[in-house]
């Protein structure tokens, strides 16, 4: 899931997201509006197909601002 720093803020999506048991299973990226952000979102992606999720960003209840470490580039790309 990916949105603005808003969205991490009371009330926002990401917000309920981090605060509810599907944290655990989804990701999340609150700086999709930013170029930063939105490599974060792809690293994001990278984990989640290795099956791992994550909450980057700079919003309450993150894990780090990228995923860490950083994914390696497989055979596939």
């Amino acid at each position: 899931m990916g949105g603005p720093p808003t969205a991490a803020s009371d009330g926002g999506l990401i917000a309920a997201l981090r605060d509810s048991d599907a944290a655990e299973s989804v990701s999340a990226v609150d700086i999709v509006d930013t170029a930063s952000g939105q490599v974060v979102a792809i690293l994001a992606l990278q984990k989640e197909l290795s099956g791992e999720s994550g909450q980057y960003g700079t919003g309450a209840g993150v894990s780090g601002y990228l995923p860490s470490p950083a994914p390696t580039a497989g055979k596939s790309g």
